[in-house]
């Protein structure tokens, strides 16, 4: 089932974030380890994740199966970059599944939620930005239609990194 999060998931939020962002790309070679500790302590602190969902402009959708969340979205309405086209976009900034959950259709359920929720908002396109050696993911997002406009840069830690942006009309 998927819903909105709340207050109260910040704690299972910020578990999820990090396990996820741990198993996607700690063992790549080429995220050093105390960038890898950096990003995630900054970027899934509960507390951070507690003001986020208390900012009712952040959306937060969490798939949860019995007493297991196992994926979550978040969007961000308030973020973009000028290489995307719309007069109105809205950001995936996070889509994460647990590692023994991926392929089993959590991030595709999840991301037609999402698109559900940009459109029920009045959104015209949605963007992401995905690291340009993260070859799953962009398999993934093509399969729904997205397409490249640009790229930025993304800090893991210390580390600038190259994300390309995807968007896909809602």
């Amino acid at each position: 089932m998927i819903r909105r999060a709340n207050i109260g998931d910040a704690a299972m939020l910020a578990e999820l974030g990090r396990s996820s962002f741990s198993a996607a790309f700690a063992a790549d070679p080429r995220n050093r380890p105390e960038d890898m500790r950096a990003y995630i302590d900054q970027s899934f602190a509960i507390d951070v994740l507690a003001a986020e969902l208390a900012n009712p402009a952040i959306i937060y959708l969490v798939d949860q199966r019995e007493e297991l969340t196992v994926g979550y979205a978040r969007l961000d309405p308030g973020s973009n970059e000028p290489c995307v086209t719309g007069r109105n976009p809205i950001q995936l900034s996070r889509l994460y599944g647990r590692a023994q959950h991926l392929g089993k259709g959590i991030g595709a359920g999840l991301l037609e939620a999402c698109f559900a929720e940009a459109r029920a908002r009045g959104h015209d396109v949605l963007w992401l930005g995905v690291w340009e050696f993260n070859l799953r993911a962009q398999k993934f997002y093509d399969r729904f239609g997205f397409r490249r406009v640009g790229e930025h840069t993304f800090l893991l830690g210390s580390d600038p990194q190259i994300d390309w942006i995807l968007q896909r009309e809602v």
